[in-house]
């Protein structure tokens, strides 16, 4: 027990936070009209954190959030094939430290915050 105290401090606010965005997405597919069992979604993603734990992941798995916006563009199944096939070659080959060093973050900032602001609009619709 000694030896996991340090950890618990950032892994449990983690875990919480993953779920919660889980439970976010699920119910985000819900607006779009696509109905998926929570606790599948949930028990998924612990399968995935827990097999990319022992490739030497230290981030949690999560669903993909942005489910209505993908759907209204017409992204189906493929759409995650083609981020896995082409993610997959970028971070086995270090591509993305590369990316990384010849992009300032402080330029990535402002399209993570769109995406979150559509994101956000996207769940306020319905209220």
């Amino acid at each position: 027990m000694d030896e996991i105290m340090p950890y618990l401090s950032t892994t449990i606010p983690t875990a919480v936070a993953n779920a919660i965005v889980t439970i976010q997405c699920v119910e985000s597919a819900r607006q779009a009209g696509d109905f998926y069992p929570t606790q599948e979604a949930m028990f998924a993603d612990g399968i995935g954190t827990l097999i990319s734990s022992f490739c030497g992941s230290i981030l949690s798995m999560t669903t993909y959030i942005g489910h209505p916006a993908m759907k209204k563009m017409g992204a189906k199944q493929g759409y995650s094939l083609v981020n896995g096939v082409v993610f997959l070659p970028l971070c086995f080959f270090g591509i993305n430290a590369l990316i990384m060093s010849l992009v300032a973050i402080v330029a990535i900032n402002p399209i993570i915050v769109s995406f979150k602001k559509i994101i956000i609009a996207c769940s306020l619709e319905r209220f």
